[in-house]
């Protein structure tokens, strides 16, 4: 188990977790791409909170390129708890993986850029499963 701001999450074994300027890069040492994680705190009441999320998600993946139409995956856990997921390729043919998961006031947003689809996708799926809000 590690820790980073307002969450615990799992690292396996020959994956490493680096901080920096308030943003955590998650990798496996010989692997094809990274997890970039950030922490945000939502200001807004409580029932502005899902939309926001969603938002969120759909931002990133605009910003970079990727046309999120039906490619979200949304899940509302409880009134106070959310999580989007998706991805696609960007504009400049890398694969991108995109976690928005939430726990009211915190948004954690996570990235996977990468080459080639591998089977790290799939694990950086269980990082991002383990994830535990510390509230």
């Amino acid at each position: 188990m590690k820790r980073y701001s307002v969450i615990e999450y799992d690292l396996p074994h020959g994956w490493v977790a680096e901080e920096e300027d308030d943003v955590l890069e998650i990798y496996a040492e010989d692997g094809d791409g990274a997890i970039t994680l950030s922490v945000y705190s939502f200001l807004l009441p409580l029932k502005e909170f899902h939309k926001a999320v969603y938002s969120m998600a759909e931002k990133m993946c605009l910003d970079n390129g990727v046309d999120p139409q039906g490619r979200l995956q949304w899940e509302c856990k409880k009134d106070r708890e959310a999580a989007v997921s998706g991805g696609g390729i960007t504009s400049d043919s890398w694969l991108m993986k995109l976690w928005c998961v939430a726990k009211y006031p915190k948004i954690v947003m996570a990235t996977y850029f990468s080459k080639t689809e591998s089977q790290e996708m799939e694990i950086c799926d269980q990082i991002i499963k383990s994830i535990r809000f510390s509230l």
